[in-house]
């Protein structure tokens, strides 16, 4: 396998940088060959991982967190508009969170003991099937256009995410006390309560809520079982709103560690191919917890839009079986 990884030098913890020589020594040894690319901004990782689709690379390894994955699979969608072949993407989990690496059982969570993650992680990339999987499409009331992997939110979570990218540049704060502080101020706010009014395929939702998620994999925040029923191949989105003040939400977000809040009264829930979701006063909006622009925005799938590379472990738990979209390969 002749693969590019994209690397985020910033990301996550410095002692999981420190096992990147052993983990590119796994791969080496199952016969890849690694050139590395290291990132300065946001833009180069996406410019970064479309120049390696345009060079003929098998795969292109995202070398950070949610965020990093997110720059890359842009990078890697912007090729597949050409009709060139799309490399596959690989994760190599530098972040702080991983959730998509989570779910794709390339790291477990957090451990009370450290682990050498990293290798690990490697070590099971090398062993991965190919998966298409879905991704979402956001069109904002401009028309301009961007591609998400695990989850487009509204509301709660995507003023947090601006809070702390706002923290971080300022500050250099460390991201996981960052997330605590912003959410603190976010719910004091008089603003976090919106109307929200969505279309969900053919149906309206309408009401008073926090927080709207369009998720496309299971987990949110690594422990948090937002889309207890999300497959990454069956060509929908899990679309959850939050409805009610910040104090009717408090037990239905709480449900959110057991995936019951799908059952809660003051949850909607339901999977769609496509959403719109306008919301007065207008509310910001995150594509997999990185900013972008508030709404009305339209979402929608794209099935079988992108190769991942996958353990046979996640494939068996996150694509659904004898589907359509569920093309794997060795």
């Amino acid at each position: 396998m002749r693969a590019a990884l994209v690397l985020n030098p910033t990301s996550g913890f410095p002692h999981r940088r420190q096992e990147l020589p052993e983990a590119l020594d796994a791969l080496m040894a199952a016969g890849w060959t690694v050139d590395i690319f290291e990132t300065e901004s946001a833009g180069d990782t996406e410019r970064l991982a479309a120049d390696a689709a345009q060079q003929g690379y098998e795969a292109v390894l995202a070398g950070g967190g949610d965020g990093t994955v997110h720059h890359v699979a842009n990078g890697l969608l912007a090729v597949r508009e050409t009709g060139r072949p799309i490399p596959r993407l690989g994760v190599l989990p530098l972040g702080t969170a991983n959730v998509l690496a989570h779910d794709l059982d390339l790291t477990p969570l957090p451990q009370l003991v450290p682990r050498p993650l990293l290798i690990e992680a490697a070590q099971q990339l090398a062993r991965s099937l190919t998966a298409w999987i879905d991704v979402g499409r956001v069109t904002l009331a401009d028309g301009r256009q961007r591609h998400f992997v695990c989850w487009a939110g509204v509301g709660l979570d995507a003023a947090v995410a601006a809070a702390v990218e706002n923290q971080l540049k300022a500050k250099g704060a460390l991201k996981p006390a960052a997330y605590a502080l912003s959410t603190l101020r976010e719910l004091g706010r008089a603003d976090t309560v919106a109307r929200y009014r969505l279309r969900v395929d053919r149906s309206r939702w309408s009401g008073h809520g926090v927080l709207a998620v369009v998720s496309n994999i299971r987990h949110y925040a690594l422990v948090l079982s937002m889309a207890p029923q999300a497959y990454l191949n069956d060509g929908l989105l899990d679309v959850v709103l939050f409805q009610g003040t910040m104090v009717e939400a408090v037990v239905p977000l709480m449900k959110l560690l057991t995936g019951l809040h799908i059952q809660d009264a003051a949850v909607g829930y339901a999977q769609a191919c496509r959403v719109e979701i306008e919301t007065d006063p207008p509310r910001p909006v995150h594509l997999d917890a990185e900013p972008y622009g508030s709404t009305p925005i339209a979402v929608e799938v794209l099935p079988q839009a992108l190769p991942v590379l996958m353990p046979l472990s996640a494939a068996s738990r996150n694509l659904r079986p004898h589907s359509d979209a569920g093309r794997t390969t060795p």
